[in-house]
């Protein structure tokens, strides 16, 4: 009988890490291979090993601290050189949902359920304000490139998209280059039309669970639906930095993940070759493929990223084999340019100075402790406790439990989180930590639900100005 060895002891350093007895442990490296990660990420000892200049790490570390990030991690080849902030948070993930819907795509065009010339007409897509035949000339491949010539105004629209959109009937299909969300939310609806599953669950086993994401759900995403602009909801997700590395890492090897075939070569291959000049100059993304932007479309080793609002990145730079993932806590509306990531990403690469030392030590991505204790009630103390539809600022809030789990869910947009139990009047958010109080003065910062002496039940929702703008 043959054994995968390697597996085998990569196996072994997860289960001895769980159980308190892993130290570290001497890897033969070869021709340093890729090292996919299993229950959990190996990361270098002392990146000095990996061939990394203290020096630079020094004055990378410096530039991260200066910008406020959440949250910054850089692999070689699958093992992990820096984890900076709180990786195991799932923060949102804004437009980085693109890049996981080509993915989804790849995949199912491969098993023949899609195909990139269906056209909107053929499909019988129609929307709030109707669609002209010209339109619907447009097809999956031209929103896959966001080149529909649809301009129908779109769920979850930041301002800038909706002053740069073009009047409707200005181009046709693939004549030009607009970052559209009518284009992104109508592809999620024509996948979940072919597949018969919801996104969310799509992603969770065609991609998360055979990469061994460690805190990805399907739970996690949810879908935003503004009707008055369009039939078309947002699909935002939340995920946590190691994971969004697996999900860089599978496309630093061209969705292949340790010998098994994720998302086929060819669609990967397409998926970031530009089809665009996109104008930007932020060092990220001057060229667009299928949901995916281009650093350098004249190099065919040109860096590529998947980009969220606010900072978020996922870059795959193929000429280093390095994946760098950079998160901003955009939940507190914190915001960074993109230039200013590309910046530390490059001080990252020069930070590599030499090659890899024979015989590193890896030791497994530490296990970040908690910052809240929470607590277990019996079911029927949580009900009497928490559960039931409130009226907040921002509209109806239903608590519930649902799969064994407290959640919050807004009635305005669909958006959900899950709460922790701190005590019996005390609830965190646990993506966003908001806090959630139950008690007669409001707190600033936190969402108050106060007593209603008269009526003896809790009413109307006081939410501080902080959790305002953080949610």
């Amino acid at each position: 009988m043959g054994y995968n060895t390697n597996k085998i002891r990569k196996s072994m350093f997860a289960l001895l890490f769980f159980l308190g007895f892993f130290t570290s442990c001497n890897t033969e490296t070869g021709d340093n291979p890729v090292l996919f990660p299993e229950e959990h990420w190996l990361m270098y000892e002392d990146p000095i090993q990996a061939g990394w200049s203290a020096e630079g790490i020094k004055n990378a570390r410096a530039r991260y601290d200066e910008m406020g990030s959440a949250s910054f991690m850089v692999i070689e080849k699958g093992k992990v050189v820096v984890a900076w902030g709180d990786y195991q948070r799932k923060y949102m993930c804004h437009s980085i949902r693109k890049s996981f819907l080509s993915a989804l795509y790849g995949i199912h065009i491969a098993q023949g359920l899609i195909e990139l010339d269906y056209t909107l007409d053929q499909l019988g897509i129609e929307d709030t304000h109707n669609l002209t035949n010209n339109e619907k000339k447009a097809t999956i491949g031209d929103l896959l490139k966001a080149r529909s010539g649809v301009f129908h105004p779109a769920a979850y629209e930041t301002d800038a998209m909706k002053a740069s959109r073009p009047e409707r009937g200005t181009y046709d299909a693939d004549e030009f280059w607009y970052y559209n969300n009518w284009d992104f939310n109508t592809l999620c609806t024509i996948m979940e039309e072919f597949t018969m599953t919801p996104v969310f669950e799509d992603f969770e086993e065609n991609i998360a669970d055979p990469l061994g994401m460690q805190d990805f759900e399907a739970a996690d995403g949810y879908y935003h639906l503004e009707a008055e602009h369009s039939k078309y909801p947002a699909y935002p997700f939340r995920m946590s930095a190691r994971d969004m590395a697996r999900f860089g890492l599978l496309y630093l090897n061209k969705g292949d993940w340790d010998e098994d075939m994720i998302v086929p070569d060819e669609h990967v291959n397409e998926s970031i070759r530009s089809y665009s000049d996109t104008g930007n100059k932020d060092g990220l993304s001057a060229g667009y493929g299928y949901l995916w932007w281009v650093s350098n479309p004249g190099n065919e080793n040109s860096m590529f990223a998947a980009k969220g609002h606010g900072g978020h990145v996922i870059a795959i730079d193929p000429e280093t084999e390095m994946v760098f993932v950079h998160r901003t806590d955009t939940y507190t509306s914190k915001r960074i340019p993109y230039n200013e990531v590309a910046m530390l990403i490059q001080l990252l690469k020069e930070a590599k100075t030499n090659a890899p030392q024979p015989n590193p030590t890896y030791i497994p991505l530490p296990e970040l402790p908690s910052k809240y204790v929470f607590i277990d009630l019996e079911e029927s103390e949580v009900e009497s406790l928490f559960t039931g539809n409130y009226t907040t600022d921002n509209g109806e809030v239903d608590i519930m439990l649902e799969n064994d789990k407290l959640i919050w869910r807004e009635a305005k947009n669909g958006r959900t989180f899950e709460l922790g139990i701190i005590n019996d009047s005390s609830l965190m958010m646990l993506d966003s930590e908001v806090p959630v109080n139950f008690s007669n003065q409001a707190m600033p910062g936190s969402i108050e639900f106060v007593r209603d002496s008269l009526m003896g039940n809790w009413g109307e929702v006081i939410v501080g100005k902080e959790a305002v703008e953080g949610l």
